[in-house]
């Protein structure tokens, strides 16, 4: 009696740490616990029981997300460490299912992690542009970003002198298309974007001559350049603010886990948890709201 006894409890304590007990099942194999002294029929019953349970119980899962901002400051590595923090708050709340993922800042890095991912986190500019290379996907949620704790943005086109008719490079550390900025910073021909990896150097060059064109800001670097005070800056001027754009959604690829709706709901309350808006602060969000 006692070496069934024993390898019951170890059955017992084997699904439980695997997370395939639900509460009824587990009730059910405590009273046997109980009850296994007195009866080796009940133990057999209940070891029935749970064998027949098994295939409706499922396994915990582990999903993907990623964060994709082509062109953004930082390497997958560097951000490694602030992910986590993001990803260990969210999984304390979801277990025993968990989340895990990465940052991107290229886009062709994003393209082939995104293959792999249930949810990402997306700029707007790449969602637009790379939609369709993404599969079927959807917003679940939208981000409020910092400093301006909107759920828009705007670009902001700096040049020197006199607004040209466009033929002109206009500068961009998000690699953009015409299209795009066609339909949502200028509508003027002979707008060509041009990609670089650093907007400063840029500024510096138009403001001294060297290089022609203007470079487009988006918001949260329209922010640091609006406190520049040097002398460079007095020979530019903002050329044209373009019409708010959505910030960065949270998208859903394909069919969607059991638990969505609670992941909805702890990323919705975590800017109310000292914790947690700590995390989002470090990730420049203020929070996340449901898209309209």
């Amino acid at each position: 009696m006692r070496n069934y006894k024993h390898l019951f409890i170890k059955f017992i304590k084997y699904i439980h740490n695997r997370a395939l007990l639900i509460t009824p099942y587990f009730n059910l194999t405590v009273i046997a616990v109980i009850c296994l002294t007195n009866s080796m029929k009940l133990l057999k019953i209940t070891m029935l029981i749970l064998a027949i349970s098994m295939p409706c119980i499922s396994e915990a899962k582990e999903y993907q997300m990623i964060f994709w901002y082509p062109g953004e400051a930082g390497s997958t590595a560097e951000a490694q460490p602030t992910i986590d923090l993001f990803f260990d708050y969210i999984n304390k709340r979801v277990a025993p299912d968990k989340i895990s993922g990465e940052y991107f800042n290229s886009a062709e890095e994003g393209l082939k992690a995104v293959k792999h991912a249930k949810f990402a986190i997306i700029s707007f500019a790449t969602f637009e542009i790379y939609g369709d290379k993404i599969g079927p996907a959807k917003p679940l949620l939208q981000t409020i970003t910092l400093p301006e704790g909107k759920t828009t943005e705007q670009y902001t086109i700096v040049g020197k002198g006199e607004k040209p008719f466009w033929n002109t490079p206009l500068y961009s550390k998000q690699p953009l298309t015409e299209a795009f900025v066609h339909k949502y910073i200028i509508a003027e021909n002979g707008v060509k974007p041009a990609t670089v990896n650093n907007i400063l150097p840029a500024l510096k060059e138009i403001s001294a001559g060297r290089k022609s064109g203007a470079v487009l800001l988006q918001s949260i670097e329209y922010f640091s350049y609006k406190n520049i005070n040097q002398p460079w800056k007095k020979e530019l001027s903002v050329w044209h603010t373009s019409k708010p754009v959505p910030t960065a959604p949270l998208i859903i690829i394909g069919e969607p886990p059991a638990f969505t709706d609670k992941l909805k709901k702890i990323l919705l309350e975590m800017n109310q948890n000292p914790d947690g808006k700590n995390i989002l602060e470090s990730l420049r969000l203020a929070g996340f709201i449901s898209p309209n």
